[in-house]
């Protein structure tokens, strides 16, 4: 069996095949192929929740057959610490990603992609939600506008309607999301 940990930030991902393989990656589409390259397939892979990061990643890697574990950043210092770890290099904490994999295999939950999913989805609503406020808002600026500069209320009321109609789309979107994941 692969072990596999992913030390995962913004721009860059750094993979250790247990026990001394490593190499890095951008944080893209075309370096998530790259590491599905350099890992074996059906390999066990563990990275830690940080921020959304993680996520495309774990989708791709499920995607390709591998086993996803995504675990507490917390959870990992700590046993980084147990272990009396002093390196604090991205190659280091990948190393001790994989090695956590190892000793706490079997307590650990394999991440699903109907995770990532409903966070998309939930991220989309949040979006069309943020529109519905801004048009609320913009809807009560433009009648105070309007009674101040009626000559330029028509291009003010378009944007208002170009806003209304993206707003829409969204909702359209999140709920063909909720289609697809139910």
């Amino acid at each position: 069996m692969n072990y596999v940990g992913c030390d995962i930030a913004k721009g860059q991902i750094d993979v250790t095949i247990y026990p001394d393989k490593y190499q890095r990656f951008d944080n893209d589409k075309e370096g998530h192929e790259k590491l599905t390259a350099f890992i074996p397939p059906n390999s066990l892979v563990c990275m830690e929740s940080t921020s959304t990061y993680y996520k495309p990643l774990a989708l791709h890697l499920i995607m390709q057959g591998h086993t996803v574990f995504v675990v507490n950043p917390l959870k990992v210092k700590r046993y980084a610490q147990s272990k009396l770890t002093r390196l604090k290099t991205d190659k280091a904490d990948s190393h001790v990603i994989a090695d956590y994999l190892i000793k706490f295999q079997t307590e650990l939950e394999p991440w699903h992609s109907g995770e990532y999913a409903h966070s998309l989805v939930s991220s989309v609503v949040r979006i069309a939600d943020s529109f519905m406020s801004a048009r609320v808002g913009q809807s009560n600026r433009i009648k105070a506008f309007t009674f101040a500069h009626p000559d330029i209320t028509t291009s003010v009321e378009s944007a208002h309607t170009a806003m209304q109609k993206e707003q829409e789309r969204f909702y359209d979107l999140a709920r063909a999301c909720y289609v697809l994941l139910s």
